[in-house]
């Protein structure tokens, strides 16, 4: 096994292991890799600040790296959020954008936002999906989403 696909095979074990992540971080680096090894220390720096990620310094660069980098080595590498139902006020609305959204059944959908929020609709996917969601109903006045670091920290 090369020592990337050891790297990737231990992001794939455990996504929430960001000493691997730096360290294959400075390999790239050394291997003349410097965009990916950047995606890498955003992830980690943005899985590091509290609140809703979505507003996190930086958020925004995660965009550009769609284009550079490859969409499977990306999820591998970067899959550490989750996206969260903070708030909701329509019940109908939600079970049904929540099934859009996930694929879920009804009973699926109607489970979830029957929990108090905050609620995991998404886990271990991409900041840039996660932000993606949270644009797309930004304007919606019946519900709120944010991003966290995956897995939750006793602080999210």
């Amino acid at each position: 096994m090369s020592d990337e696909a050891a790297f990737l095979a231990a992001l794939k074990v455990d996504p929430a292991d960001d000493t691997a992540r730096l360290v294959y971080a400075d390999w790239l680096d050394e291997h003349n890799e410097p965009v990916r090894a950047e995606y890498l220390r955003l992830v980690v720096t943005t899985a590091r600040n509290e609140g809703n990620l979505a507003a996190a310094p930086g958020a925004e660069r995660f965009v550009g790296f769609g284009v550079a980098l490859a969409e499977e080595w990306r999820k591998i590498v970067g899959s550490r959020f989750s996206l969260l139902l903070d708030w909701f006020s329509d019940n109908v609305k939600t079970t049904a954008f929540v099934r859009e959204l996930t694929g879920w059944g009804f009973g699926e959908a109607k489970t979830v936002i029957g929990g108090n929020p905050p609620r995991a609709l998404l886990s271990q996917i991409l900041f840039e999906d996660a932000s993606r969601v949270c644009e797309r109903v930004r304007d919606w006045d019946f519900l709120k989403l944010s991003i966290a670091s995956y897995p939750p920290t006793p602080s999210n």
